[in-house]
Parts: structure tokens; C-alpha cells; sequence
């Protein structure tokens, strides 16, 4: 049989924090820093190379207008500028400790290099990832226009509609290709969503195991080939033990103890003085993304950290994760009919952000695929070329939040915003329903930008796991005052109809 397939599919997505404040734009620099540059420096570096990296990329499109905006982007220069100086004053700070000046010289570098990744492409990062895809070197797709969780929007058919509808406009206008996949939000399915999907255009999406395991017939493949939908949308189920081996807080490679601690940073332990330009506002302390020590274990003492140990590895561990599915592939092959499917989705943020030795993770897991017989890289639409002919059936309703279901977006604590969030949905229908010969005033275009930001599962998200509620809440809120002043200005004689 042909050597088995491994479909590795990243979502970058990251709430419009244009219209948060500093520390919330910080997310956003810390982002790039951290996770997209490296990423596309990796992606390069293979192109460059002649590493078949095949891989498959999501960009939100609130990501998208991030990423877009020349002043925010000009802004995240000159943080990455900031910690560059800062990484050189530590090196000063440090001389009486060569491990700490060592890696006060690491970070030094590290954030030069990002300040001159960024400096060199004039801050604008969207060409460089359409210029990869265009090229054939991975595939761009996208999501809902602010992240909504779509199955639960879906109770109102044009909020799920018009949440689709933009994401794909948007991914079109700024990449000049319209996506043949779809990410959903959260991965949270349901077969509403189906008729909608398909009428935008969309051939293929990813959901979590559990979707295909227990959809309304049973998969023969199991979760080693994606399933059809009576409408034609394909979908490629999320392989359990592969997530597990890079997402468990417990047995995933993030948490060994030689990679960076996340959560042990300078920005807690240096006055706002030492800070200099990179401190946190008058009355506020957090992370600015210098770190010194390493997971360690369980306990608050913490080893220092060794970047090449961590490097090593973070090498060993693709070697392993390649060698898992190739046993993994293996297995599943007697019983079926074509090579087996194994699909690796995470968020993008994840390798670098959240593990800082992600992206050369990846690196190597790519570079290991490319010399490894047994199983090639691919994506999701190339994977369909190859093999067209799927079993039908419809998925389950499902998500990869815990419990499987919809518990993480919709509980006793957001359990009030939905049910103003459909009632608005339902009221924005009525007013555009009754102009439908024209185009709609100003007022409606309006209320629908707040609408779409109130829709956001970021925010249900961030009240629910309780990590950094307060700002939620202000964004939401927000939001819901917007739209109600542009609708209550709609329904006015005066309010520019």
C-alpha cells in the first residue's frame, strides 16, 4: 500500500483587540513575536531547503484585520524593538551570573530578529502566507467572520449565515483565492450548519474525533478517512491520540522539563523602572516575554533554562511523534482499503506562545516526513484529489471543548448573553428583512459590526475558564450598547434612513 498520509492543519486566531487597550494589544505583539514569525521563518527555511512541508493554514479573519493594520503593526514594531533593548540592558544586569547573561543574550537575539523579520517585511505579514500558499507550499482557509460559535448561533439562521458569508469574503479579499476549507470555530459542529457551509462554496472542514465516531452511520474507516455529508461537505476528523501527545497538560510534550517555562517572566519580578518602555500601565503587572527558567516539574522552584538541551529535545520528541503515527498509520492499514488519514489540528498560538520550542518542533516533525517512507505530509484538499470517492454520513453535533458538546460557550454563566444575542439576531432579520429592495442604511450595517463582535466565542470563553473575564465582559457590553444605539437610531425617522 502507498505510504499512509499526515494532514497537519493550524488555526491562527486571535479576537480584534483593536478595540481593547494596551495590554490586550500585547496578545497580539506577543503573537507575532512568538508564534507567526516563527512559523513563517520555519515555512521559509523548508521552502528554501526543497522540504515538501505540506501543511494546511487557518487565519481568522479578525486576525487578518489585525495583521492588516499598518498602525497596530507599526506599534508591534516598536514593542519588539522595546524588548530588544530591554534583553540588552539584562545582559547587563547579568554579569555577575553567566547562565542568566547567557540567556539574556538569547532573548537579545531572539527579539532582534524578530524586529528585523518584521522591519523586512515592512510589517506586513498576509503577502508572505499567500505567497507560500500560491506557491504550493501549504493551504490557506479560514473561519467565521469573528470566531462565532456557529452551532449555537445557528438557532438563528442568518447569524450562522452571515458569520460564514463574511469569513469567506474577508479570506478572499485579502489572499485573492476563495478557500475550498472551512475551519469552525472552536471545532463545534452541527448539521445545521451543513446547507450553509455548502452554499458558500466550502468543500471540506475539520471536527473533533468523537463527530465522526458517533455520526448517524458507522464510520468504516473510523477516524482514519474523512466522511461526506449527504450535501457533499467533507469532514476530516481531529486523530485523539495524536492532540493528546502535543495537547495533554499532563503527557504532552509541552510539559516536559526542559522546555521554557510560560509562566515564570521577568515582568513579574522587575520594577516598572527596569522595565523601562516594555512595563505594563500605571497599576497593572504581567508577562513581556523574557523568561529564565525551565518547566522543572510540578513545584514553584524552577531550574534555569538551557536552550540547547530544550532544542535537543524538542528534536527528540518530532522523531517520536512521526514514529507514533507511522505505528499508529500502520495499524489502521490492515483493515483498510487506502493508505490511512491521520489529521494533527491545533491551534496555531500553541507553538510558540504557549511553547516556546513549537515551531522547531514542527521543523523537525516536517523535516522528519519528508525522509520517512511510510508516511507523507499532505493537505486536506490534496488528500480529496487523491482519494474522492468517501463514505457518507453526517457527522455529530460536537466540539473539542470539554464534554464534546457546547458546556464550555453555553453554561449558567453565558446562558443570558445567547439569549440576547439570538433575540438581536432575530430583531437585525426583521429590520433587513423590511428593506430588502435596497441596500440597507447605514444604521443596519452598523448594528450588524456589533452584532458580529458581540458574537465572538472568545469572550463566552474567557467567562467561562474565568482568564481574564473582566475584559470580556467589558467587550461584550460593548458591543451589545452599539448595537442597540444603532438599531434604536435605525427605527428613528431621524437615524439616517
Amino acid at each position: 500500500m502507498a505510504p499512509a498520509h499526515l494532514a497537519i492543519v493550524l488555526h491562527a486566531h486571535l479576537p480584534d483587540l483593536r478595540g481593547g487597550g494596551e495590554p490586550q494589544q500585547r496578545w497580539f505583539f506577543e503573537a507575532i513575536a512568538q508564534s507567526y514569525l516563527p512559523l513563517l521563518d520555519v515555512l521559509e527555511r523548508l521552502e528554501r531547503d526543497g522540504i515538501p512541508a505540506r501543511l494546511a493554514i487557518s487565519v481568522s479573519p479578525t486576525l487578518a484585520a489585525m495583521l492588516d493594520d499598518s498602525s497596530l503593526m507599526e506599534r508591534c514594531a516598536a514593542h519588539l524593538h522595546a524588548l530588544a533593548a530591554l534583553a540588552h540592558e539584562e545582559i547587563r544586569r547579568h554579569a555577575w551570573d553567566v547562565r542568566l547573561q547567557r540567556l539574556a543574550a538569547h532573548w537579545h537575539s531572539f527579539y532582534s530578529k524578530a524586529f528585523e523579520q518584521l522591519d523586512r517585511r515592512e510589517g506586513r505579514l498576509l503577502p508572505a502566507l499567500a505567497r507560500l500558499a500560491h506557491h504550493g507550499r501549504m493551504e490557506l482557509l479560514t473561519t467565521a467572520a469573528t470566531h462565532g460559535y456557529l452551532p449555537l448561533l445557528a438557532a438563528v439562521t442568518s447569524a450562522a449565515e452571515r458569520q460564514i458569508r463574511l469569513g469567506l469574503d474577508a479570506h478572499r479579499r485579502w489572499s485573492g483565492q476563495a478557500p475550498s476549507g472551512f475551519w469552525l470555530p472552536e471545532l463545534a459542529w452541527s448539521p445545521a450548519l451543513e446547507p450553509m457551509l455548502r452554499a458558500e462554496g466550502v468543500s471540506w472542514t475539520c471536527v473533533d474525533a468523537h463527530a465522526v465516531v458517533f455520526a448517524n452511520r458507522r464510520p468504516w474507516a473510523g477516524t482514519f478517512a474523512p466522511i461526506a455529508s449527504p450535501a457533499g461537505l467533507v469532514a476530516f476528523p481531529r486523530d485523539a491520540e495524536l492532540s493528546r501527545a502535543v495537547w495533554s497538560a499532563h503527557d504532552g510534550y509541552p510539559g516536559a522539563p526542559w522546555y521554557l517555562e510560560y509562566h515564570r517572566d521577568i515582568g513579574w519580578e522587575r520594577s516598572a523602572e527596569e522595565l523601562g518602555a516594555v512595563a505594563w500601565p500605571a497599576g497593572l503587572r504581567g508577562p513581556v516575554g523574557i523568561k529564565y527558567h525551565r518547566v522543572t516539574g510540578p513545584t514553584e522552584d524552577k531550574a534555569i533554562y538551557e536552550p540547547d538541551r530544550a532544542a535537543a529535545l524538542a528534536r527528540a520528541h518530532a522523531t517520536d511523534f512521526v514514529r507514533r503515527a507511522c505505528e499508529r498509520a500502520a495499524r489502521a492499514a490492515v483493515a483498510m482499503d487506502r493508505p490511512p488519514l491521520l489529521v494533527a489540528a491545533f491551534d496555531a498560538e500553541l507553538f510558540g506562545h504557549w511553547w516556546h520550542e513549537g515551531p522547531l518542533w514542527l521543523e523537525y516533525v516536517l523535516r522528519g516526513l519528508a525522509a520517512t517512507p511510510c508516511l507523507h505530509a499532505i493537505t486536506p484538499t490534496e488528500y480529496l484529489e487523491r482519494h474522492p470517492w468517501l463514505q457518507c454520513a453526517m457527522p455529530a453535533e460536537s466540539s473539542w471543548g470539554d464534554g464534546g458538546g457546547h458546556a464550555t460557550w453555553w453554561n449558567e454563566t453565558t446562558a443570558p448573553m445567547w439569549t440576547w444575542l439570538h433575540e438581536a439576531a432575530a430583531r437585525l432579520e426583521r429590520e433587513e428583512r423590511q428593506r430588502h429592495t435596497r441596500p440597507p442604511p447605514h444604521r443596519l450595517v452598523e448594528a450588524s459590526s456589533h452584532l458580529l463582535q458581540a458574537q465572538a466565542s472568545d469572550w463566552m470563553f474567557m467567562l467561562s475558564r474565568g482568564t481574564t473575564p473582566d475584559y470580556a465582559r467589558v467587550r461584550w457590553q460593548r458591543a451589545v450598547r452599539g448595537f442597540e444605539q444603532a438599531m434604536n437610531g435605525a427605527q428613528s425617522p431621524h437615524g439616517g434612513e
